[in-house]
């Protein structure tokens, strides 16, 4: 029986960002996509702790299948899928970390902290701006309105509360995670793209040397939003990942 693909969004977006990358994957490979705590159609939950985004995944986990499973996290979600992983080591075959953030240095976290001040300040409509910039290349912006509206419009229509404290959670969680990154033990890729600035491939070098059967890749020519920008690169990465051994 093929195991089945759990897949993790970033803050801000919701279990849709997925769904290209899905209609590329196996028509026998199951795949559930999973709206991280207070984004999509998950309810709201008042914690600024890692934990608390870790056991709401669990629950929706366990609505769906017994496992185990193969866990993809992107961005914040990665964040979420290495603690669920650090917390039910036995229902988890392989761990997927895409574009994620590892020990960012002083300048790196001010960054993420100033960002988070402004959508206080000024709402999703900026950070949404900011973030289509960041994460798409210039060709892919100009070729791809609806896609890029779409992303644009499920940014900003985050109920600000939960964005806050989630993003307060991926500005932050990354430190304390670090340290025990080294009890994982199934195999782990660790994969972004050469254009992420946040999370860089040094990040998932450092990722994959920090676990214990880890694996890095680098997609070139792609930045932060690769899972929307090229789904059919993606899925063959998650594929040839999965099909490993």
């Amino acid at each position: 029986m093929t195991t089945p693909v759990v897949l993790v969004h970033g803050v801000g977006l919701d279990a849709k960002m997925w769904d290209a990358v899905i209609a590329q994957l196996h028509d026998d490979r199951p795949c559930i996509a999973i709206d991280m705590a207070g984004h999509g159609n998950s309810p709201h939950i008042a914690t600024n702790e890692l934990s608390g985004f870790v056991d709401a995944l669990e629950r929706d986990i366990a609505a769906h299948t017994a496992g185990p499973i193969d866990l993809v996290g992107f961005s914040m979600g990665a964040m979420v899928a290495a603690a669920y992983t650090l917390k039910r080591p036995q229902n988890v075959a392989k761990l997927v970390l895409m574009n994620a953030i590892h020990q960012r240095d002083q300048a790196a976290r001010q960054a993420v902290l100033d960002r988070l001040s402004v959508a206080k300040e000024n709402g999703l409509s900026v950070i949404a701006d900011a973030a289509i910039s960041r994460w798409f290349s210039a060709e892919f912006t100009l070729s791809n309105p609806d896609i890029i509206q779409a992303v644009r419009d499920r940014i900003k229509s985050n109920d600000i509360d939960s964005y806050l404290l989630a993003y307060r959670v991926f500005a932050t969680a990354d430190e304390d995670l670090a340290c025990r990154l080294g009890e994982i033990a199934c195999p782990v890729l660790a994969v972004t793209a050469d254009s992420d600035t946040n999370s860089t491939p040094e990040m998932s070098y450092a990722l994959a040397d920090a676990v214990q059967d880890g694996w890095a890749n680098i997609w070139d020519g792609l930045a932060h939003g690769a899972p929307i920008e090229d789904p059919i690169r993606v899925a063959k990465t998650l594929i040839d990942f999965f099909d490993e051994g």
